[in-house]
């Protein structure tokens, strides 16, 4: 086996919680797949231009944090033999979870900034 064949991806969930304190565990995922953290996903969004009318601080700022969509990030690693594998069942959990009005929107990919 090469070292290619041996190096890990990640996969990052992105999502926003419908209900407070809701709670799951992950099925088993493929081997070597693991969850690596969580935590809150930072603002980032493009540069805008002002208008040339003033707006206070707390006004813009409250706008700019309603518009985010994703509040909460997990990490996972693993071999990427099998990232496509771990995709759907990270897919699966989060469809499921959206569909019982845990989670009000998700979505899944390799790199945290895309």
């Amino acid at each position: 086996m090469s070292r290619a064949d041996t190096d890990n991806k990640n996969l990052f969930v992105f999502y926003t919680l419908e209900k407070e304190n809701a709670s799951w565990s992950y099925p088993k995922l493929p081997s070597g797949w693991n969850w690596i953290g969580s935590g809150s996903v930072a603002s980032i969004s493009k540069s805008s231009k002002r208008k040339s009318r003033s707006r206070s601080r707390s006004r813009s700022r409250s706008r700019s944090m309603s518009r985010q969509v994703y509040q909460i990030e997990e990490q996972f690693s693993g071999p990427k033999q099998n990232i496509d594998k771990t995709r759907e069942i990270l897919s699966r959990v989060f469809t499921k979870l959206k569909n019982n009005k845990l989670v009000k929107v998700f979505k899944i990919q390799e790199s945290y900034l895309k």
